[in-house]
C-alpha cells in the first residue's frame, strides 16, 4: 500500500478517535482524557502515527522516541525538563528529539497529527 489517508482530521468527531483513556502520569486534580486514532499498521513497531486529542489538564510526557506533530486545534504548553517552554496553538508544528521529557499543560482541548519514530 503506497499510503494511508485520513480526510480532514481536524473535522473528525471526537468519538471517531476512539474511546477516551486517562493520561498515564497526571499532575493535580484535573485528569486529562486522550483519544487516539492510529493510521499505522499495528505490526510496524518502529513508527507510530495518527491523530491525538486531549482534554485540559496537566501531566508528564512519557514518549521517549522522537516525535513530529502538527497541531490542528486547541492551545497547550510544554515545559521540558531542560527548562525550555514551548507554547502551541492550531497551525503550529514541532519536532521533539528523543527523550524530550517534561510537563504538558493542556489549556483547551487540543488535537494534533503525530508521527513517533
Amino acid at each position: 500500500m503506497p499510503g494511508r489517508i485520513i480526510k480532514n482530521p481536524a473535522a473528525l468527531a471526537s468519538s471517531d478517535l476512539g474511546a477516551p483513556a486517562q493520561v498515564p502520569l497526571p499532575i493535580g486534580d484535573t485528569i486529562s482524557a486522550v483519544r487516539t486514532k492510529s493510521i499505522t499498521d499495528a505490526k510496524q513497531e518502529e513508527v507510530a502515527s495518527g491523530i491525538w486529542e486531549c482534554t485540559p489538564g496537566v501531566w508528564r510526557r512519557t514518549i521517549v522516541g522522537a516525535e513530529f506533530a502538527h497541531f490542528l486545534q486547541g492551545r497547550c504548553t510544554f515545559e521540558g525538563d531542560d527548562g525550555q517552554v514551548l507554547h502551541f496553538a492550531a497551525g503550529d508544528s514541532v519536532l521533539f528529539e528523543p527523550n524530550s521529557l517534561g510537563k504538558w499543560t493542556i489549556h483547551e482541548t487540543t488535537r494534533k497529527v503525530f508521527v513517533v519514530f
